[in-house]
């Protein structure tokens, strides 16, 4: 993996992760909740009432008394049949309802003077639990979609960007690049005029000596009229040496 590629992931999973904080504080409530207060007149009682409850709901519950004076504490039905009854400061836990109905969160203040109270009271429903696991679990699988989209997107991007510019690299060398120079052997080779080719030579006869010239003592030549020479119409002699006739003006038997 190239280094740019993974800088690249690295910042598109901090984005995704902090989106996915933020969408999980929008959408999944919060485990702890601010405590409200409640001021208990001496002798005197405070309830919370939860109205239509199912049987298998929880009721979670946390309190203290800031200056620690001691109240009773109970939960009870619509029978009025009391659970979890106590005598303290403070207390913390939950409580599985038994019956469906409404049911009661109770404080008695047994003390001649007002009691401040600090108190967090919660229903978790049973019936919705499964609701409740099930819609943060698609969530869950959507943000890790996205993520996994995101990164593919990216990489993919990083991928044809890096091979386009490979690509134009490659043809910017190709263009370039010098023709290959001549190799040796053809740089020693010097050009040679192309021959016309040879025409094959036709057998001639042996070339005889020119005759003497007209006038000489010797009798081997003949002057005859009516033999012109073919090429200048000039007349020949006949040489009777060689038996041929011969050209004066052109030099040449014929």
């Amino acid at each position: 993996m190239r280094g740019k590629e993974f800088k690249r992931i690295k910042s598109v999973l901090g984005v995704v992760l902090l989106a996915t904080l933020l969408i999980c504080t929008m959408v999944i409530p919060p485990a702890v909740t601010a405590m409200k207060s409640r001021t208990i007149p001496g002798l005197g009682d405070f309830t919370i009432t939860k109205e239509d409850l199912s049987e298998g709901d929880v009721i979670n519950y946390d309190w203290y008394t800031p200056n620690g004076e001691d109240l009773v504490f109970w939960i009870e039905d619509e029978g009025g049949n009391g659970y979890k009854t106590k005598q303290v400061s403070g207390s913390s836990g939950s409580f599985e309802v038994k019956s469906n109905g409404d049911w009661y969160v109770k404080w008695s203040n047994l003390n001649s003077k007002d009691v401040e109270l600090e108190y967090d009271v919660t229903v978790e429903s049973a019936e919705n639990d499964t609701s409740t696991l099930v819609g943060y679990f698609i969530i869950l699988v959507v943000l890790i979609t996205i993520v996994v989209g995101l990164l593919l997107y990216y990489m993919k991007k990083d991928y044809e960007k890096e091979k386009e510019k490979e690509e134009l690299k490659e043809s910017q060398q190709t263009q370039q690049q010098p023709s290959a120079p001549p190799s040796q052997s053809q740089q020693q080779q010097p050009q040679q005029p192309q021959q016309a080719p040879r025409q094959p030579q036709q057998s001639q006869p042996q070339q005889a000596p020119p005759p003497p010239a007209q006038g000489s003592s010797t009798q081997q030549t003949q002057q005859q009229d009516g033999k012109p020479c073919p090429e200048c119409d000039t007349p020949m002699r006949y040489v009777e040496q060689y038996e041929r006739w011969y050209c004066d003006n052109c030099g040449k038997y014929q």
